[in-house]
């Protein structure tokens, strides 16, 4: 089976709408029995943003700290992306089984959510740290 690489620009996941838009299309990949690995970018005008604020910020910088706060942007949006496909297929799993013990699956569903949610947190307090560092070539 061949690996497919999904690459979404910055206008394609603008907002929290493109993004779920986004993880259709990775769903719709993933159940035609795809090997899946994709790549995004930080949303619409992110990466701009952050390099004004570097620059606004002092005019000499580390390099280092430059591109931990300039690749903040991607590690956003995977993680946003990530939230919505985790809530994506618990969502399916829900409707699928309509009737068949509907409270557990909404117990499930929340308590993934949830997790997803605490994990994306934990990352960019982790990263705001400095405990953790985007890897950079």
């Amino acid at each position: 089976m061949a690996r497919l690489v999904m690459k979404f620009g910055g206008t394609s996941v603008a907002d929290i709408g493109r993004i779920r838009n986004v993880a259709r299309h990775v769903e719709r990949e993933l159940k035609a029995g795809q090997q899946v690995a994709v790549v995004v970018s930080a949303m619409a005008g992110t990466t701009d943003q952050l390099v004004g604020w570097c620059r606004e910020a002092a005019v000499k910088h580390d390099a280092r700290e430059y591109d931990a706060i300039v690749a903040s942007g991607e590690q956003i949006t995977a993680g946003l992306l990530a939230i919505v496909l985790s809530l994506g297929s618990a969502l399916v799993h829900l409707v699928r089984n309509k009737g068949e013990s509907s409270q557990k699956m909404a117990r499930a569903l929340t308590l993934r959510v949830g997790l997803s949610i605490l994990l994306f947190v934990l990352l960019l307090v982790a990263w705001w740290l400095g405990w953790i560092q985007p890897h950079v070539r």
